[in-house]
């Protein structure tokens, strides 16, 4: 098959990043998504039977990396630490078996990897995240910077429509019931729409290996359930604040990620959930929303 665009594949393209990405890009590549749940696709990938797969990709292709097939190590009953070993070994896997035919790697990072920050960070500080999920972006980021492939790594804020607790939480406040929300954990919002907006212009124009994606101010998760109270019609009264012990390696002094690579402005945080409560309604009236 001759392809007249560049390939672009998306490893972990039934993800809701990976999703949207693809509807992105597609029109400036030739975008192939890899699946779990149909092992007739000739894109089919499982982590847990790669000995076994038949997937072939083109050559020069750039990969962007989704994969996030373990959320959280209590819901799969497995430790950290092979959370971690896990996570690292899929990536491993892959480039060895592929890395003939790779011209860059995209990996997604998080914010997270910094905890317990007094300023913003940049892209030397130490990374000192808590927890499996951090912990496991920490090692695939080292895993890149040891290889010979070219790379970038973007560390996100929280892109706010990945959000599970702000899904539940919009949800139980359009239906007019009650939740409680932190007012002392922070995060800096973006929207799937910024990424996938951004991402193009990283692959192609950005020269830096490291890129900071994150909004410059953040706001805390009781604050945007009041936001989402105004939009929906709800009494500001269905959200009761808590706080979160500062013992708890969630908490955060401050999360905005500093050095940010790009010059481009983002929106506030306001605006994000704005954009994200149009969103959600569009997934209400198209007949629900798809998340993973």
């Amino acid at each position: 098959m001759v392809h007249s665009l560049k390939p672009l594949v998306i490893v972990g393209g039934g993800s809701q990043i990976g999703r949207a990405l693809g509807l992105q890009l597609r029109e400036d590549y030739s975008v192939f998504g890899t699946v779990r749940d149909d092992p007739t696709s000739e894109y089919y990938l499982d982590f847990d039977k790669f000995d076994k797969t038949n997937l072939n990709i083109p050559p020069n292709s750039t990969i962007l990396w989704c994969v996030n097939r373990y959320i959280q190590p209590s819901l799969v009953e497995i430790s950290e630490n092979e959370y971690i070993e896990r996570s690292l070994l899929d990536i491993s896997l892959f480039v060895q078996r592929f890395a003939g035919f790779i011209s860059q790697i995209v990996f997604f990072s998080t914010d997270l990897i910094f905890s317990n920050i007094s300023q913003k960070p940049g892209i030397l500080s130490e990374r000192d995240g808590v927890g499996a999920y951090p912990k496991s972006k920490i090692a695939i980021e080292d895993f890149l910077r040891a290889s010979n492939l070219p790379f970038k790594i973007i560390r996100l804020g929280k892109v706010i429509e990945t959000s599970v607790f702000l899904n539940a939480a919009f949800d139980l406040l359009k239906q007019k019931q009650s939740v409680t929300a932190y007012d002392n954990l922070y995060f800096s919002p973006i929207t799937m729409d910024v990424l996938c907006n951004v991402v193009n212009k990283i692959i192609l124009n950005c020269k830096s290996e490291v890129i900071h994606l994150s909004n410059k101010n953040q706001i805390s998760y009781f604050e945007t359930c009041r936001l989402i109270c105004k939009l929906v019609g709800a009494a500001e009264e269905s959200v009761e604040p808590v706080s979160l012990d500062e013992a708890d390696p969630r908490f955060r002094l401050s999360t905005p990620l500093g050095d940010v690579s790009l010059n481009w402005e983002l929106p506030s945080p306001r605006k994000c959930i704005l954009d994200f409560y149009r969103w959600k309604n569009d997934q209400l009236y198209s007949g629900g929303a798809n998340r993973n």
